[in-house]
């Protein structure tokens, strides 16, 4: 089955593609933001949401130094995660049950399997306390996690125990960092983007746990999401305001 691949440019066919990714949403909306940075002086850099497969559980990552928000009432209510501490959160993730959170920051991932009652955190390695973690994805068990980064050109790294040991999947032998990715409902599918390197930039996949990986679009990308079938990437482009989706009936296998 061949690779085709639908480039989109304007701003309301873009948003159209949301539909392939998340859950219909009442025609009504309203501003949750005050509530979830009550603790933060000035205007807070929202670094990520995320949110259970229904919607009632949400998480708020801000890189402003502030502690990651949870919600259990669609927004209405947060709660501030003191035991996560206020760091510089680059990324975060949400299981489909909303139970299960992880989230990045420089040196270290932290994870709660129990929706914020007790939080933990490890300095993965391969990586270092000064290593640039901005970008983590997950199976939707949370068993299968794979982090990207922009400190050097090592490549991501793939946990499949749920974030107690890993290891480092290099994409490519040149440099260029790993930045945003996508893992599939069952972690059987890797995506990452790699940009600002004329040779290895790109969208690339991995069928193997990262073991071996295939360029599919050597476009500069910057940010990723796969559907839950797997049939269908989106990516956007790091400049030009584009957004591409990538289709394919057979995990990526065919090119």
């Amino acid at each position: 089955m061949k690779l085709h691949i639908r480039v989109v440019v304007r701003l309301g066919m873009i948003l159209s593609l949301v539909g392939l990714f998340a859950v219909p949403q009442p025609a009504s909306a309203s501003v949750i933001w005050p509530g979830a940075f009550s603790d933060i002086t000035g205007s807070p850099t929202v670094t990520s949401i995320v949110t259970s497969a229904n919607g009632s559980k949400l998480a708020v990552a801000s890189s402003s130094g502030s502690q990651i928000q949870l919600s259990s009432d669609s927004g209405v209510t947060w709660s501030a995660q003191t035991d996560a501490g206020m760091r510089a959160w680059q990324d975060i993730w949400m299981s489909p049950d909303g139970n299960t959170v992880y989230a990045v920051t420089t040196g270290s991932f932290w994870y709660t399997r129990d929706f914020g009652a007790t939080w933990g955190n490890v300095t993965p390695s391969p990586g270092t306390s000064s290593t640039s973690w901005i970008g983590v994805s997950a199976s939707a068990d949370g068993s299968v996690v794979m982090l990207g980064q922009s400190t050097d050109s090592t490549g991501p790294i793939v946990s499949v125990d749920s974030g107690l040991t890993w290891t480092r999947r290099a994409i490519h032998t040149l440099t260029a960092p790993t930045y945003q990715g996508a893992v599939a409902a069952d972690g059987s599918l890797l995506v990452q983007t790699r940009w600002n390197d004329a040779t290895t930039k790109g969208l690339w996949v991995s069928r193997d746990l990262g073991v071996s990986w295939t360029k599919i679009s050597t476009v500069d990308f910057a940010d990723v999401a796969l559907s839950a079938n797997r049939q269908k990437i989106v990516a956007t482009t790091r400049i030009g305001r584009k957004a591409y989706v990538f289709s394919s009936s057979d995990n990526f296998a065919t090119v």
